[in-house]
């Protein structure tokens, strides 16, 4: 029996639990993109699997997808939006296969808006879906594990600016 759809079960069979969690979408996180180098543009990237499902659709994506500094952005902006009856955070990628928005409102739930796509040139895939306070949380606290296992890499020239004597 060949087929070329692939189920949720057949697909995330041995990845074991996702290292983040937002709504539908599951991230896990496999490696560094580049773990011998040491700067911050090149040294922080994440090669990831991203799969999103919902009754009757799927889409996975995978690669150097995200990087580090943008992880740390959704940690804090999931910080600032957790004490406040509205406002946004988000994972908002530079690479085009993947942005998470969160938008809270007063006396609602969390709405959460997924873009993904396998390929950006052309696909487009949208999910729109509603968290929790209490989800907010779960994902605050992977965020963190996330960055205790891959720490920011930092090189001297994104720490001090360099001055020229023009």
């Amino acid at each position: 029996m060949s087929s070329d759809k692939v189920t949720m079960s057949e697909d995330d069979t041995g990845r074991g639990e996702p290292d983040l969690r937002i709504a539908g979408l599951k991230i896990w996180i496999h490696s560094r993109s580049h773990p011998e180098e040491m700067s911050y543009w090149d040294g922080n990237w994440l090669t990831i699997t991203a799969v999103c499902s919902y009754q009757d659709s799927y889409v996975r994506t995978t690669g150097s997808i995200i990087h580090l500094r943008e992880m740390k952005r959704l940690l804090l902006t999931c910080e600032n939006l957790d004490g406040q009856t509205h406002g946004e955070a988000g994972l908002h990628c530079m690479e085009p296969e993947l942005n998470v928005e969160l938008i809270a409102r007063p006396r609602r739930p969390i709405a959460v808006k997924i873009s993904i796509t396998p390929e950006y040139r052309t696909q487009q895939h949208v999910f729109l879906d509603k968290i929790s306070r209490r989800d907010l949380r779960a994902i605050k606290l992977s965020c963190r594990r996330i960055l205790e296992k891959h720490d920011i890499r930092s090189d001297n020239t994104e720490r001090e600016p360099i001055i020229l004597n023009v």
